[in-house]
């Protein structure tokens, strides 16, 4: 029976339900888990060995046989048809199959509030969705771990031949009843095999610090201490899970926790570890290639060539197209780790104390590619604006406030299918406003270092609906041309001055000269990367062209701009550009809506 929930309680359900109505959110889920159930699934691979040694040091028998992985399909196979009734029962009802079956043992569990009226009320949706997604993937985990274990269970007894496993089995799964033989044993495998499903969807049990920062939450913590624990970090248990079994599946998952246990649970930990560590040296190899990103870049003229480039953060290079990897799990964090530890030594003297920044530069970046993602965006946005108040403390608020636009993750969602421009808010009201369908197409588009709008990828489905993100790489003359010779213009600033003062201008005439400013910039850089003598001057001289050219087409801007106001004309692009870059940016707007026509018309 649900209880009565507190005003905090019912303020609380409606951030979550907003939060987690993302479509994106729900697949992101699915996703993770996904990778999660089949690494798990190979983990006898790494395990066996690990376990041989242990068995030979210690005399104690095998627990971990490679004749488990034919074994972990069939339970899988079970798994999934038990699986979607467990889903679709926890959706119906709001909480999963196991919680009726500890009531009749006398274990009560508090249930999360929610609205009035069921799955029927659309704020009670989103939470019951993610749920019973989990409910899912956790019944294929644990049949899977149940029908393993029952194998090593048989094979460590002796047995070899494959009827008589398959017998032992038989016997050791049937052993339901208390006052069967085998009950106690089948019990203690039934305990690791919820254990393992707990961790295949990361609800596992969390260590100390979890558990103190979850005492937040708790139902009589302080509201003013809930509230905090709630706008800054709305979720911990599960980014915390995935930080830790990220960690597992490497080197370090050697020193920690679960390699250090008892049997089979330990052999189980070792060979994710050793898994893990064999993963790093084709993880490497991408970071050494360049088709492996962590975090973007500090600086301003970096960071426009890295997106210019069409790169992504967090992101692997497949093919012409730069995929983002935080799904990838468990392995999104040791590859963020190898990712930033690799650009912190090239960019570094390669020497032993840039062997140490490389190591801090990689743990920050497996946790700043963990903030990276949607469900810790407020704590990571948080830690920004302490750090810089004057240009982050915006974005909080304005994520704050996003969260209580009613169903904001599904309203975002749509948005980005519909409005295939990023925009630029300014404010708390503007950056609510973004989110909306309808509302987001009346502020400014996000400009990129040449004037042109910031687009996302692909149609509506894709834009709005689709994970993970997919960026194609960008390989024209110009961008080519200065990636090269490091050459690395920032976005340009719309500002004006007349003998010496600055000139003020509204919004819409400082997104029309920043545009101008790109756009000219760009054509001149494309003049003088044609010109036929380019080619043959050393990389100075071409850096100082190129600058040069920048330089006289941005005055060229400025100039018509001033000669606009003054003579009171209409303050438009195609008065501020030269013929050819005006000739170009019709151009351009021509393609991009011949683009955009084919998918309104598929919509």
């Amino acid at each position: 029976k649900r209880t009565t929930g507190t005003w905090f309680d019912q303020v609380q359900a409606y951030y979550y339900a907003n939060l987690l109505s993302a479509v994106k959110t729900h697949h992101r889920n699915t996703i993770g888990n996904s990778f999660n159930v089949l690494a798990n699934t190979v983990t006898p691979i790494g395990a066996v060995p690990a376990d041989i040694v242990r068995s030979a040091r210690t005399g104690q028998p095998r627990t971990v046989y490679l004749g488990e992985l034919p074994q972990a399909l069939v339970g899988g196979l079970i798994g999934f048809q038990q699986g979607l009734g467990h889903a679709a029962f926890t959706f119906r009802e709001g909480f999963r199959p196991s919680t009726v079956s500890a009531a009749g043992e006398g274990k009560f569990d508090t249930p999360r509030y929610e609205f009035p009226g069921g799955w029927k009320n659309p704020f009670n949706v989103p939470g019951r969705a993610l749920e019973a997604a989990d409910e899912f993937f956790r019944a294929i985990a644990y049949h899977q771990e149940l029908y393993m274990g029952a194998y090593a269970q048989a094979r460590s007894e002796g047995r070899t031949d494959g009827q008589d496993v398959a017998e032992r089995m038989s016997e050791i799964l049937a052993a339901t009843e208390p006052q069967h033989k085998d009950a106690t044993l089948r019990e203690q495998i039934a305990d690791r095999a919820a254990t393992f499903a707990a961790r295949a969807v990361f609800q596992e049990e969390p260590g100390a610090i979890v558990k103190w920062l979850l005492k937040a939450k708790a139902p009589t913590a302080p509201v003013p201490l809930k509230a905090a624990a709630l706008f800054l970090a709305p979720f911990i248990k599960t980014p915390a899970a995935i930080l830790r079994q990220g960690a597992e599946w490497s080197p370090a998952g050697l020193v920690m926790r679960e390699a250090k246990k008892e049997g089979r649970a330990g052999a189980q930990g070792q060979g994710r570890a050793l898994l893990g560590s064999l993963a790093l040296m084709p993880i490497a190899w991408l970071a050494a290639s360049g088709r492996l990103t962590g975090a973007p870049p500090e600086d301003p003229g970096e960071r426009e060539e890295f997106y210019a480039l069409g790169t992504l953060a967090n992101a692997v290079r497949i093919g012409n197209y730069w995929v983002r990897y935080t799904l990838f799990q468990p392995f999104s964090v040791p590859m963020a780790a190898v990712a930033n530890a690799w650009e912190k030594w090239q960019a570094a003297e390669q020497d032993e104390k840039s062997a140490e920044e490389a190591l801090t530069a990689a743990l920050a970046g497996a946790g700043a590619s963990l903030l990276d993602q949607s469900f810790l965006a407020g704590i990571g946005t948080f830690i920004d604006a302490v750090n810089d108040p004057t240009r982050y403390a915006g974005q909080w608020r304005t994520l704050l406030a996003q969260g209580f636009v009613p169903f904001s993750g599904l309203m975002r969602n749509i948005t980005q299918a519909t409005d295939p421009m990023v925009r630029k808010p300014e404010g708390t009201v503007e950056g609510v406003e973004s989110i909306l369908p309808g509302r987001s197409q009346t502020l400014p588009a996000r400009r990129t270092r040449f004037g042109e709008a910031v687009t996302r990828l692909g149609g509506a489905v894709q834009r709005g609906f689709v994970v993970p993100e997919v960026s194609k790489v960008v390989d024209d003359e110009v961008t080519r041309t200065l990636a090269q010779l490091q050459v690395r213009p920032i976005a340009p600033r719309p500002e004006l001055t007349r003998r010496g003062e600055a000139v003020t201008l509204t919004r819409e005439q400082e997104g029309v000269l920043a545009e101008a400013l790109g756009r000219e910039r760009k054509l001149a850089l494309e003049q003088a990367i044609r010109n036929g003598r380019f080619a043959s001057r050393d990389d100075e001289e071409k850096v100082e062209i190129l600058e040069r050219a920048m330089a006289v087409a941005s005055r060229s801007v400025r100039s018509r701009a001033l000669r606009a106001l003054n003579q009171r004309q209409p303050f438009s692009a195609d008065r501020l550009l030269s013929p050819r870059a005006a000739e170009a940016m019709r151009r351009d707007q021509a393609a991009f809506f011949r683009e955009s026509e084919p998918r309104a018309a598929a919509r």
